[in-house]
């Protein structure tokens, strides 16, 4: 998997490989019948791509996405959270009984709306995700070991 470097942030894989795992997460079973996740993962990984990652906010999000108004975003801030954690839950749903090695993996890191993407060198098994941590923890070791490897290669 070729990677680039982008301007003040990390090695991200190529945009067509990103855009075929989030293809292929979209049209999975966890993410069937619920749209709204979709669309709010689509746009999640979208902004990351274009370099925005660091920007993603829940305002953003409700304003761009679910068509807030600026005066309504302090109350509706609250539905964007919880689409957040709905998000997760699929994801990890996804990646534990789904994803085959060799695969993408996408995780959307509690307390951040920017995406983290590294390759899922093994297949997930249901035990190593009995939290949350241990998928945030699993998914940075990823990270920084395709990062290291993309700076010394």
């Amino acid at each position: 998997m070729s990677q680039i470097l982008k301007e003040n942030g990390p090695v991200l894989p190529e945009r067509s490989v990103v855009e075929e795992q989030l293809r292929k997460v979209a049209q999975s079973p966890p993410f069937a019948g619920s749209p709204r996740l979709t669309e709010f993962l689509t746009y999640v990984v979208d902004q990351t791509l274009s370099g925005l990652g660091p920007d993603i906010r829940a305002k953003t999000i409700g304003m761009d996405l679910y068509g807030h108004g600026a005066d309504d975003i302090e109350k509706k801030a609250t539905v964007v959270r919880v689409d957040a954690g709905r998000v997760r839950k699929k994801l990890k749903e996804y990646y534990t009984e789904f994803a085959s090695e060799g695969e993408l993996y996408i995780d959307l890191p509690k307390g951040s709306y920017a995406p983290v993407f590294a390759p899922l060198r093994e297949p997930f098994v249901s035990e190593d995700l009995s939290t949350d941590a241990a998928v945030l923890k699993r998914a940075r070791s990823f990270f920084w070991s395709g990062a290291i490897l993309g700076v010394i290669g």
